[in-house]
This record gives structure tokens, C-alpha cells and sequence, in this order.
């Protein structure tokens, strides 16, 4: 399991296909900061501001 105190790990990330929708899933131990580096990523890589929806069951 990912260690939270840690500053800087290891952010991986995946794409796939689920019933004609692209999702990027992401594993972090910090969620909160890999989900802005990968925002910014996005925003400075392709020039468009990113969308995020978020799903809790």
C-alpha cells in the first residue's frame, strides 16, 4: 500500500475503454496532488483545460 506521508512517489497512470468512454485511472498515494499533476499535464501537453468527473459508488 502506498505510503501518504511520502511527498514524492511514483504516479501511475492508464487509459482504457468502458462503454464508449475514454478514462484515465490514476494510483497515487496522495490522490489530491496526482490528480493536479495530471490536470496540469493535460492542460500544458495539449492546450485544453481538462474536465474531471469523479463517481463514488
Amino acid at each position: 500500500m502506498p505510503d501518504a506521508s511520502e511527498f514524492q512517489t511514483e504516479l501511475r497512470v492508464r487509459g482504457e475503454e468502458q462503454f464508449g468512454h475514454r478514462i484515465q485511472r490514476l494510483e497515487s498515494s496522495t490522490i489530491p496532488n496526482a490528480l493536479a499533476a495530471l490536470l496540469l499535464f493535460i492542460r500544458a501537453r495539449f492546450g485544453k483545460m481538462p474536465h474531471v468527473y469523479f463517481h463514488w459508488t
